[in-house]
């Protein structure tokens, strides 16, 4: 591997160290936004609210596994990089879909 190679892939593992605590931030804002739930009694939907959150956990989970093993499969690749990103990228609006569907529950929107 030349040294190229070694920061691309340093590269690509560091920003899905980034993808891992966006993804760990994220989470755990979708999953707070159930302490609200006082403010709308039994107006909310709170069947959407766990599917949101819950969703959103595993999607999350899944875009850093697929991202980890596409970096250690295709490591000497020139794309590796982007890889992260883009996972990065989708965790971020797979985020803010999940904060939509939990304001919906909520009754906010």
């Amino acid at each position: 591997m030349d040294a190229e190679q070694k920061r691309r892939r340093s590269l690509a593992w560091a920003l899905l160290l980034v993808q891992f605590f966006v993804a760990f931030v994220a989470t755990g804002l979708v999953w707070f936004r159930g302490i609200s739930t006082p403010h709308c009694g039994q107006a909310c939907d709170f069947d959407l609210l766990r599917d949101s959150a819950a969703g959103f956990s595993i999607y999350a989970l899944a875009l850093l596994l697929a991202g980890g093993v596409a970096i250690w499969l295709g490591s000497s690749r020139r794309w590796v990089v982007w890889l992260p990103a883009t996972g990065l990228i989708l965790t971020f609006i797979g985020a803010l879909v999940a904060d939509s569907l939990s304001r919906t529950a909520l009754g906010l929107v």
